[in-house]
């Protein structure tokens, strides 16, 4: 019941229902089973078989008539794929497939049914197509038929002609697989947790090795696409963010060089990888660069707009830009599509606005501050945790940073009863949350328990936290994935203001 539910909300939202060769069912037909059965699929009626068939028939699943309306029906959703199109007339490669593979299936069908003059007209265009676009699978299958037909017509010259064609489609498919076995390896890993490990640090390393290899035999558009996936992740879990960098610099003039495979949504994803890194390395003018001409191929309101966004905001925020953070912050919460897109997202812009607040106040900008509380309920500290359902419950990930803050907060206030009221809470937090993904902010956090104990004293308590200190200025405590995701600020910065506030 699962597919049929799926096949039946893919064909009526693409109107393939609609299809006038092959109607699923007739309009005129008031009482038509096919029509009952896809209206209450579509309104949630039969959520499984066994609702359908009593509510159909009064019977149960075993009866002859429901399974013969539910296979009958299932088939003529097939047919009317067929007719599926994405409408999209640019040089994107799925779209292109989507029309190809439909054509390969006609043709298949023609040849079958022995209309050979048309079958293999239509499969040589598919051919041609399907060469420039690099889809490998539908040069091999078409390779095959038109080997079979020389064989037919006594064409040895044809013959040896796509016996090769079949070959080489056959070498390049398999090292493509390949390619994508070893990318789907290192990959896999991310799908849970962003945590690192020695492992996969040597899975990856070995795995651009061998596609180098792979890409120098075949430099197709997906075995680019899968060395650059490998290569600047390898180079993200080893921290040389420069290499990153250099990775996606090289893949994205490839893309620019190949039209045939361009599209605005790879070359901005690629530009947001590269903003990223130059976050990492705090290099943030080449980073809002990278940013601000990746926002220029996404649509306004879109979900990897958004995305995009928050690390546009990082950039301005540690750039010091706090003018132009604060009205990109305000652009965003203020944005007619922010309610739209996921609570985790909308509570992540609630933190930003916490940290720009702290950050405007610590440096008294009035401009931002003017900016900020001209506009109600953009930032109230006192409901913050209780706005962030999602993240109060990521006890390693922004729960940190909301923790912190919150100390950053009220050590701006100077309410130090209220500080030490938390201290053996974090103490607590601490040991039980925050591993060695989590190093930095363990080691932050143990710097501002620090104030506590030296009375909240700035030359004692640097004094004495001088050693954890030079602990996050080194490079094995550097960003990993994890700490990433909660350092909004980077905790070296965020020291001094917050000695600045007790001085």
């Amino acid at each position: 019941m699962k597919s049929l539910q799926e096949l039946v909300k893919f064909v009526t939202q693409n109107r393939l229902d609609a299809a006038s060769t092959f109607p699923i069912y007739s309009r005129n037909e008031k009482n038509s089973k096919y029509k009952t059965f896809i209206t209450g699929i579509l309104q949630g009626d039969y959520t499984t078989d066994d609702e359908a068939a009593l509510k159909l028939y009064n019977a149960t699943t075993e009866a002859v008539k429901y399974r013969v309306l539910k296979n009958r029906l299932r088939e003529r959703l097939y047919n009317n794929v067929l007719f599926f199109y994405s409408g999209k007339r640019t040089g994107a490669t799925t779209a292109v497939n989507t029309g190809l593979y439909r054509q390969l299936v006609i043709a298949k069908l023609l040849l079958s049914a022995g209309v050979r003059r048309a079958g293999y007209e239509l499969m040589d265009k598919i051919l041609t197509k399907a060469t420039k676009y690099q889809a490998y699978d539908i040069v091999q299958q078409c390779a095959l038929h038109f080997r079979r037909y020389s064989m037919m017509q006594g064409d040895v010259k044809s013959f040896e002609k796509y016996n090769i064609l079949f070959q080489q489609t056959h070498n390049i498919l398999w090292d493509e697989a390949k390619a994508e076995e070893l990318y789907s390896r290192v990959m896999i890993h991310f799908n849970e947790s962003f945590a690192q490990s020695q492992e996969l640090v040597v899975q990856a390393k070995n795995g651009v090795v061998e596609l180098l290899k792979i890409r120098e035999r075949q430099p197709t558009f997906l075995i680019n696409y899968y060395t650059n996936g490998v290569q600047s992740t390898y180079y993200y879990l080893i921290r040389n963010y420069q290499k990153a960098i250099v990775a996606c610099d090289e893949y994205e003039q490839y893309l620019q060089s190949s039209p045939t495979f361009y599209t605005a949504q790879r070359h901005a994803v690629i530009l947001s990888e590269k903003a990223g890194y130059y976050l990492h390395i705090h290099d943030f003018e080449k980073g809002i660069s990278s940013a601000k001409n990746a926002l220029k191929l996404y649509k306004e309101g879109s979900i990897n707009w958004f995305l995009l966004l928050e690390l546009y905001f990082l950039l301005l925020l540690n750039k010091g830009d706090l003018v132009k953070a604060t009205d990109l912050y305000i652009e965003v919460v203020t944005h007619s599509r922010f309610e739209y897109i996921r609570p985790q997202q909308q509570e992540l812009w609630k933190i930003f606005g916490g940290y720009l607040w702290f950050t405007a106040t610590s440096q008294k900008n009035d401009i931002c501050i003017e900016k900020l509380t001209s506009r109600k309920q953009l930032f109230r500290f006192s409901k913050l945790l209780n706005e962030i359902p999602h993240f109060a419950q990521d006890k390693k990930g922004m729960n940190v940073a909301v923790l912190i803050l919150q100390i950053l907060l009220l050590l701006q206030k100077k309410e130090f009863v209220a500080i030490i009221s938390r201290t053996e809470a974090l103490k607590s937090y601490i040991y039980r949350n925050l591993d060695k993904d989590a190093h930095r902010s363990h080691v932050f956090i143990k710097m501002l328990l620090t104030m506590e104990k030296s009375q909240f004293d700035a030359a004692k308590t640097a004094q004495k936290t001088k050693n954890l200190l030079e602990k996050l200025k080194q490079g094995d405590l550097s960003y990993t994935a994890t700490q990433a995701r909660m350092e909004i600020i980077p905790y070296e910065q965020l020291w001094q203001t917050a000695l600045n506030l007790i001085r």
